[in-house]
Formats: C-alpha cells, structure tokens, sequence
C-alpha cells in the first residue's frame, strides 16, 4: 500500500510541475517582446558590421507592432537575414523569460588580404572562408598580391576550395600565406607576399627594405627557418643595409644581392 502510495505521490507532483510549467510557457508566450540585443563574438562594434543598423533591422524584422505576442516573433527570419550577410559566420536566436530577444553573432576573422591582377581583392580566415572588402573597415592583415588571377566575392561570402577557384593561383597562395602566420617569426615580420609565378614568390619584411625571395613553395618551413636564422645573425649589421635581395630557395646556402 505505502508503495502505491509513494507512485500516486510521484506522478501527482509530476504532473503537477508539468502543468506548472505547461501553463508558464503559454503565459511567457502571450507576452510581447521588450527589448532585443544583438551581441557579437568579440564584444565590440569594431568590425565589419555596422550593428546599429543591423539592430534597427532586426527590430523591423520582428514588427512589434502586428506581431504583438513573442509567440508571433519570426525568429526564423531573424536567422536568415543576419546568416545571409557575407561577413557573418554564425547566428543564434533565443528569447529569454524576461521577454527580450538575443542574438548571438559570430563575425569573420579575416587573418590576411590578397589580391588579384586587377587590384580586387577578398580576405580570408585560417578556415578558408573568404569575406568580400568592406570599405569602412581596413582590418591589419597580412597581404598577398602579384599576378594572381581570380574572381573576387562582392555580396556573399565564398570559400579557397569552391570550384571556381580550383584553376587559379589563389588556393598556392593561400598555402604560401598560412605558413607564414603560422611561424612565430614570420608571422610578426612579414608584411607582404608578391606572387609573381610558382617559382618565384617574395616576401616584404616590416622592419627591413630587403627583400626575401623564397622562389617555389617546396621546402618552404625550411626556408623561413634559414630565414630567421639569417636575419636574426645579421641583426644590427651595417652590410644588411647593402644588401637588395636575400635567396633562400637553394640548397645550404643563402644568395644575397647588393644593390
């Protein structure tokens, strides 16, 4: 009997937290919405996104005015809207039980800059996401230019292995460009790669005028290390200033031409 009874027990305050919470839900859903928060990954505003006015979008997204419920909250076209911005990676919707709308966005993080022939250029994470420019925001990224022939993104994101790319010069680049922030030493020193041809890339240095030639893509640890190595004996030597190229796509040894 005593078991019975724990079981009645049991189901009556199941049953009870169910309705409770069964009759919260619909309360909280007759509500209207007070407020809506858009927050991003970084915490600022500093970035490719303007979110004042993505914000005043969002409110005309929800009309509160004909949409006077939250259950009535087209949290599905909030979703669509923000995800189909280029510079957007990631969008999460909730409401929460004091009636407010959050938005958690996650923004590109461009790590480097390239160039076509043409003077177009796309940025692109370490992931291979490329974002299209956004003049109102000059990131400090590492740069690739030279001659490099590929169609850029404009208004929607794009990625290195779509198949538009897949008979360019762009994904070699993007190889070439991810070793070097990859490496501590050449991640802080190297401003800029010039790709001329397979055989022939360059690098531009932020604290000295000559010019690194790493030649093919092979071997290219190796070669940043013999890098390193070189500028790093060579440091606070008056002949470095004479020097107009440094070679390091030979075997044990490093060609250096004056000016």
């Amino acid at each position: 009997m005593k078991k019975v009874l724990k079981i009645l027990v049991l189901v009556f305050t199941v049953a009870a937290l169910a309705t409770l919470w069964w009759v919260s839900y619909q309360h909280h859903f007759r509500h209207s919405l007070v407020d809506v928060k858009l927050l991003n990954n970084n915490g600022t505003k500093d970035g490719f996104i303007d979110y004042d006015r993505e914000l005043h979008t969002v409110w005309d997204i929800c009309d509160t005015l004909t949409n006077k419920t939250i259950r009535d909250v087209p949290l599905d076209s909030v979703h669509s809207y923000l995800i189909g911005n280029p510079w957007i990676t990631d969008v999460k919707v909730e409401i929460t039980l004091d009636n407010i709308l959050v938005v958690h966005v996650e923004e590109g993080n461009p790590l480097m800059r390239i160039y076509n022939e043409n003077g177009e250029s796309v940025y692109a994470d370490t992931l291979g996401r490329l974002f299209p420019v956004e003049n109102e925001y000059v990131p400090h990224v590492l740069v690739g230019n030279g001659n490099l022939k590929f169609p850029v993104v404009r208004t929607s994101s794009g990625n290195i292995d779509d198949p538009v790319y897949s008979h360019t010069k762009l994904l070699m680049m993007y190889d070439v460009m991810k070793k070097i922030l990859k490496d501590p030493y050449t991640s802080c020193c190297v401003k800029q790669v010039y790709f001329e041809n397979e055989s022939d890339i360059e690098l531009v240095l932020n604290s000295t005028d000559v010019n690194v030639v790493l030649g093919d893509i092979n071997d290219m640890e190796i070669k940043l290390s013999n890098m390193q190595r070189f500028f790093d004996e060579m440091l606070g030597s008056e002949e470095l200033k004479q020097f107009k190229k440094v070679n390091f796509n030979f075997v044990n040894q490093v060609v250096c031409t004056k000016y």
